[in-house]
């Protein structure tokens, strides 16, 4: 076993059935490929744990997303396949391998959606969501980056990717990487609950973040355009802003 994991290359098989075709994308946690499952010849994404992430809490956050994504049986949430660690040291996650963007992608390209569009977001991410609470996951940290647009015949389809940060009610161990005294997620979609430290705001539903996605959606902007946490805290807790009427929110996506 080599000491010192590395990413895989184009051509190489990770855990002796997975061939690596190409790097799709590379985040702060991991790097996705596109990948094919050898015997059964199935395209798939697979996520590889960065080297340089070796810290266990890393680890067992990875791990975390696979485990709670595979518990998830819904459209709206992506497939996890497989998980695990190959003979070379290498974390992995194997997904069902989504054709499309995220909807981050899709909202730096062309900065609004329209009211339709926006629509179809909020009730299939909504959808998926309540079905995470319904047996006790929530996300925490539900953004553009982690909504995946898929086209399809029928109109584009949204899913939830990325349940790193999720809490699970009453999941043992793996429901506590994370405690009600640590605020994690992403600080321009932090909910109240989350930055004013009250001690049951795990348990909260993902409201406000979720509300905060369609806002950029119809809007162009974050809420709170603040990215430190501490600016953040300030804004959330101590300004009050108006939701767009939905008048407002229709005639300016129908310019884009």
């Amino acid at each position: 076993m080599s000491q010192v994991p590395h990413l895989p290359e184009a051509g190489d098989v990770v855990a002796g059935r997975y061939r690596v075709d190409e790097q799709l994308g590379r985040g702060g946690m991991g790097a996705v490929f596109r990948a094919t499952q050898l015997g059964l010849m199935r395209a798939v994404a697979l996520k590889v744990l960065l080297p340089e992430r070796t810290g266990a809490t890393v680890r067992e956050r990875f791990e975390r997303e696979a485990r709670v994504a595979a518990a998830m049986r819904h459209d709206g949430v992506v497939d996890v396949y497989d998980f695990g660690v190959d003979d070379d040291g290498r974390m992995f996650i194997v997904m069902e391998l989504l054709i499309g963007e995220s909807l981050r992608a899709r909202l730096d390209r062309q900065n609004t959606l329209s009211f339709e569009e926006a629509t179809q977001v909020m009730l299939q991410v909504g959808a998926a969501l309540g079905a995470a609470h319904d047996v006790g996951l929530v996300h925490r940290d539900i953004k553009p980056d982690n909504i995946f647009c898929v086209e399809g015949n029928e109109g584009p389809r949204f899913k939830v990717v990325d349940f790193g940060l999720a809490f699970i009610k009453d999941g043992g161990d793996l429901g506590r990487l994370t405690s009600d005294t640590i605020i994690s997620g992403t600080p321009a979609i932090w909910p109240q609950s989350n930055v004013a430290a009250a001690p049951t705001w795990a348990l909260l539903p993902t409201s406000t973040p979720w509300g905060v996605s369609p806002w950029r959606c119809s809007r162009g902007s974050h809420r709170f355009r603040d990215s430190k946490a501490s600016s953040s805290r300030s804004s959330c807790t101590s300004r009050r802003r108006a939701w767009p009427r939905v008048e407002q929110t229709h005639r300016q996506s129908s310019r884009c």
